[in-house]
């Protein structure tokens, strides 16, 4: 009887997290794609004013770099690039607590 009630709720916590990658927000572009500290950005994508969504940041090498969001939109969210060494960032979603990579980048100079 455990192990049914354990294996329903693997099946729920997974079904969920499918939800929320299909139907959530997610980063489609990224405007300019070269930056510098202090900058604004403009991140597009789907779903982006969701209150699931919690931030937005850079990522590189399992640290990331929390981005201050200025506007938010359903579509586009603008954002400043914190003081952070020049390289080549990925763009991640924090949503609910966990941190998704998404395939955009940032190169910031």
């Amino acid at each position: 009887m455990y192990k049914r009630a354990y294996e329903l709720a693997w099946a729920l916590a997974l079904l969920s997290a499918l939800a929320i990658a299909q139907a959530g927000p997610r980063i489609t572009g990224v405007e300019p794609s070269t930056t510098s500290s202090g900058a604004t950005l403009t991140v597009m994508g789907e779903n982006l004013n969701e209150r699931s969504l919690e931030g937005i940041m850079l990522f590189k090498e399992g640290a990331t770099h929390p981005l201050r969001i200025m506007k938010k939109e359903g579509t586009a969210v603008t954002v400043q690039v914190p003081k952070v060494a020049p390289a080549k960032y990925s763009l991640a979603l924090k949503i609910q607590g966990v941190t998704y990579t998404e395939p955009v980048e940032v190169t910031v100079e």
